[in-house]
């Protein structure tokens, strides 16, 4: 059976997910492998701070924009996959609830299990001074990475609670999205349910009180930036009004505004929320343009990068910071990084070339298998479910 051509809008948001995740991961090579603007002005005395149990880091960088760019690409993948399915009679529970542990545990597993390993190799190697011992001025791995270590701190983050009542599992400091995106999964059904015109008043009702259940748990933080995933929602309900030229020239101009608006963001001195809620509104107005874009796109190199890039973006995303951290301390056992020469940016794209390999043998290994992992889920839910 021949594969169906992809449209032009679903290669468009494959290159957008694909670079976020390149953004993320560079963006944490560097501050770990290269000697940073702030080390260069002689200004290593600026130590480490953690953020809260529950926050990011409170800064707009390259790295937490792309964090965005993937919530709001989750709302609109993910919640209006629930819209759709709602809107043609093809809404299940079930189905929602296995596709959405299947696609995330597929990788996590692996992956915690993987950063057990290393994180406990890496540790058991490291002299003073070491990247595991969190020196001032990198941002990746916590002072408290002991506890961080700890085997229920690793079941905890299996079951999406970092962020909430534990840290993000070793040195995997980027997982705390991963507890925002499960939870974000988790309540939409209800928020979708409780607005839905054909629910009966007692479900409205249940389904607000779960609402209010989750949002209890997870704290105002979580429930935040849940309304910018919802931004993601809009655009897939949104009437879709653009002609074909205008949408095209909309996406285009919409990208180069977009990167522009982004560069004022780092720049400017607005707080956090602020920078993210301009960028998700501005995002899912760039969303909007782009999914008009529903005529067949050309093979070709730009469409077949795009869709493996993308396709490997949740591996490169979650295995990438446990594997840097064990291949930079083994390269510099006292945490020293390279001088911004032509050795030094040889040394960093050799190394990062290295761990993007290796993240694409993960996926290789894993997250193609999950429609497999999907349909094994699916028939031991049938076996089990009561007839």
């Amino acid at each position: 059976m021949q594969a169906q051509q992809a449209k032009v809008f679903a290669v468009w948001l494959d290159l957008i997910r694909g670079l976020a995740a390149l953004t993320v991961f560079i963006g944490h090579a560097r501050v770990i492998l290269i000697s940073s603007i702030v080390v260069a002005a002689g200004r290593a005395d600026i130590a480490f701070k953690p953020a809260a149990l529950g926050e990011a880091d409170n800064r707009t960088g390259f790295g937490h924009i792309a964090v965005i760019v993937f919530f709001v690409l989750s709302g609109y993948l993910v919640g209006g996959g629930a819209v759709r399915a709602l809107r043609n009679n093809r809404w299940s529970a079930s189905n929602y609830a296995i596709a959405r542990l299947s696609r995330l545990w597929t990788v996590l597993i692996p992956v915690l299990l993987l950063g057990y390993l290393l994180d406990h190799t890496g540790v058991a190697l490291a002299v003073p001074g070491s990247l595991y011992s969190a020196p001032p001025t990198q941002r990746m791995v916590f002072p408290d990475l002991p506890e961080a270590m700890r085997f229920p701190n690793l079941i905890a983050n299996l079951f999406f609670l970092q962020s909430i009542v534990a840290r993000p599992f070793g040195t995997n400091s980027p997982l705390w999205t991963l507890s925002y995106e499960f939870w974000f999964y988790v309540a939409f059904p209800f928020l979708l349910f409780m607005l839905h015109p054909s629910t009966t008043l007692v479900r409205r009702v249940l389904c607000a009180v779960m609402l209010a259940l989750i949002a209890a748990f997870v704290g105002q933080k979580i429930c935040t930036y849940f309304v910018l995933w919802l931004l993601g929602v809009a655009v897939e309900i949104a009437p879709k009004k653009l002609e074909p030229k205008q949408a095209k020239s909309a996406a285009v101009l919409g990208s180069i505004g977009f990167v522009l608006l982004l560069l004022f963001l780092i720049k400017a001195n607005l707080s956090l929320l602020v920078s993210d809620a301009i960028e998700s509104i501005c995002f899912a107005l760039l969303c909007y343009a782009i999914v008009h874009l529903q005529q067949p796109a050309r093979t070709g190199l730009v469409t077949s990068a795009s869709s493996g890039l993308s396709a490997m973006s949740y591996t490169l995303y979650l295995a990438h910071a446990p594997i840097l951290v064990f291949i930079s301390s083994l390269l510099m056992p006292v945490w020293r990084p390279w001088t911004v020469n032509p050795i030094g940016l040889v040394k960093f794209g050799l190394t990062v070339l290295a761990v993007f390999l290796l993240s694409a043998g993960l996926y290789w290994l894993f997250e193609r298998r999950t429609p497999h992992v999907r349909k094994w889920m699916t028939a031991l839910y049938e076996r089990a479910r009561p007839r």
